[in-house]
């Protein structure tokens, strides 16, 4: 049911209108939507309004319009990173917090990954191979910078191959917020010669490549508990130094 917007102003109110017919299917994905002319006579709204409303709805990704063929619905692929961007710079960003998304997004994306169903074997042997290939990396530079990137690589690999382009969308994202801060945890575990966080990711890798699920789950919840804790400490290091 389409409901008229009495109060002709707001352009929210037909934002909010609009996401009500996508989320009750009266606009599917790929459906063309009524023109400026059409929606301002349904919400009862000053067709400004209308035109405000649509091209925020394009800029967020949720609609595409096309000037000769008219104004569609998106899928979720062409969802603007910058919603999630915004999301996350005006909300509560504790760092814990977002490490805890993190988290779930990565422990997600391998259960999914072992669930999906319609993965090829040459698919499974691109994503070992690619893995090997961060991995291998990681543990020969002599570089942070080198082996924060290929250790971002490594994980972002298991979420791309669980097909979920809104994990990876966050995923980076999140990055842009957490680099620094893991970067100076890396920094803070060098003296090691990061000999844990290579073997931690090994296992991972080796259980991934074997196909055991149970095990490679396992080590990923190790490694993420064990980079928080690593980074808590860090941060613990560095209110000591800041101590008089």
């Amino acid at each position: 049911m389409i409901v008229k917007i009495k109060q002709n102003t707001i352009m929210e109110q037909v934002l909010r209108n609009v996401k009500e017919l996508i989320a009750n299917g009266t606009f599917k994905v790929g459906d063309k939507i009524p023109t400026e002319v059409e929606l301002t006579q349904m919400f009862s709204v000053g067709r400004s309004s209308v035109r405000e409303a649509l091209k925020i709805l394009q800029y967020l990704g949720i609609v595409q319009m096309h000037p000769s063929k008219g104004t569609f619905v998106c899928d979720c692929s062409n969802l603007s990173r910058e919603v999630v961007s915004w999301a996350i710079l005006l909300g509560k960003r504790d760092f814990f917090e977002l490490m805890g998304v993190r988290g779930a997004i990565e422990s997600s994306s391998l259960r999914t990954l072992f669930s999906r169903g319609d993965i090829s074997e040459k698919e499974w042997a691109d994503l070992i191979g690619n893995l090997k290939s961060c991995w291998e990396k990681m543990i020969t530079t002599d570089s942070i910078d080198v082996f924060i990137a290929e250790d971002y690589r490594f994980h972002e690999t298991i979420i791309r191959y669980s097909n979920n382009s809104i994990f990876i969308d966050v995923y980076h994202t999140l990055r842009s917020f957490m680099h620094e801060e893991i970067k100076r945890c890396f920094f803070s575990a060098a003296g090691n010669h990061l000999d844990k966080v290579h073997n931690e990711h090994f296992s991972i890798l080796r259980y991934i490549e074997e196909k055991n699920a149970e095990k490679a789950y396992e080590w990923l919840t190790t490694h993420l508990n064990n980079i928080d804790e690593r980074v808590r400490d860090s941060f613990l290091s560095l209110k000591d130094k800041k101590k008089p």
